[in-house]
């Protein structure tokens, strides 16, 4: 892995608030991206994780520009993409595809599911034949014949299936999976996990897997990255991750997953947040974790709260490809 086919640079993006009324004034901005910097490497798979609010999704968009970025910068096999237009993007949809979170609200139910599959071959002129649509769901491991049917005559797994065969439709290299599973039972999140596995090594592609399972994300990724409200707090190679986190928040978040073996699970630290996330609107000023973190709250001195309070911290390099973003940062083995 040299040189990334995605780089992601000091992406930001912001929501504006507006009044109520006639005139709607502009009161304020949703900080929803916060000077983002991320690569993915061919055939890998980096996971971005974090609780429900916290960005995850909006960058996502933001990286295939289906939302215009406020600033910064992603580059895809060096070309930026986001200053392109719409018809400037078009080519580039067929390398850069995306599979929404809710399997029954992105496909159009007045539509088969030849229909479906079929709808970007046409748009971008390279439909020939139904065979394609065949091909396309056997390869997600479903039967011809369910071209036929419409998507409410199916399960979910069944359905995160056909977007799934729609997005290779066009033999993208890069496939944003928008919480692929969070619609689904854990049964059915297994398929779907090795469905995924099977394609990226069969078609060579590279995923960006936004979730909020870290269990799945553990299974699934080459490297995580960590995010909270809107800034990517810490990066690493999952085994190093969930070996030795390192940020405050991340090690909160590994220590609740559970662990199937119950004297393990009962002698394990487990650390519990205070508070609630606060407003995008009006993010903490310096560390936004700090509302938060219990290592602020209990064992910093004056002096290291009022840096934490005052100096926003940057990702730093600890080696091995891992980075975080605290002033304090300090190893800790959770699992």
């Amino acid at each position: 892995m040299t040189e990334p086919i995605v780089s992601v640079r000091n992406l930001v993006k912001h929501f504006p608030v507006r009044s109520r009324g006639v005139l709607r004034r502009r009161t304020g901005d949703v900080h929803a991206v916060c000077d983002v910097s991320f690569d993915i490497f061919a055939h890998e798979t980096l996971g971005l994780v974090g609780e429900s609010g916290c960005g995850k999704t909006t960058t996502g968009r933001v990286l295939l520009n289906l939302e215009p970025a406020t600033s910064g910068s992603v580059h895809y096999r060096g070309r930026d993409l986001v200053p392109l237009s719409r018809a400037q993007m078009r080519p580039l949809r067929k390398e850069l595809q995306i599979v929404f979170q809710d399997p029954y609200a992105s496909l159009d139910p007045r539509m088969t599911v030849t229909e479906l599959i079929a709808e970007p071959l046409r748009i971008h002129g390279t439909f020939q034949d139904r065979s394609q649509v065949r091909d396309l769901l056997r390869t997600v491991g479903l039967d011809a014949e369910h071209g036929t049917r419409y998507a409410h005559e199916f399960s979910g797994g069944q359905r995160q299936r056909i977007g799934v065969a729609r997005a290779l439709a066009l033999r993208p290299k890069v496939l944003v999976l928008d919480e692929p599973l969070s619609a689904l039972d854990v049964s059915v999140q297994a398929g779907v996990v090795n469905l995924l596995e099977d394609l990226q090594d069969e078609l060579g592609l590279s995923y960006l897997f936004i979730s909020h399972d870290l269990s799945v994300v553990r299974h699934i990724a080459d490297r995580v990255a960590v995010m909270y409200l809107g800034r990517i707090v810490e990066t690493a190679p999952v085994d190093q991750l969930f070996r030795q986190a390192a940020h405050p928040y991340t090690q909160a978040l590994i220590s609740a997953i559970p662990v199937p073996d119950p004297r393990k699970e009962r002698t394990r630290r487990r650390i519990i947040l205070s508070g609630d996330v606060p407003s995008p609107i009006t993010p903490p000023t310096g560390c936004r974790f700090r509302t938060r973190c219990p290592k602020y709250a209990t064992q910093l001195t004056d002096p290291e709260r009022r840096r934490c309070a005052e100096e926003p911290p940057t990702l730093t390099d600890r080696g091995q490809g891992h980075q975080t973003a605290c002033h304090y940062a300090e190893p800790l083995t959770l699992i």
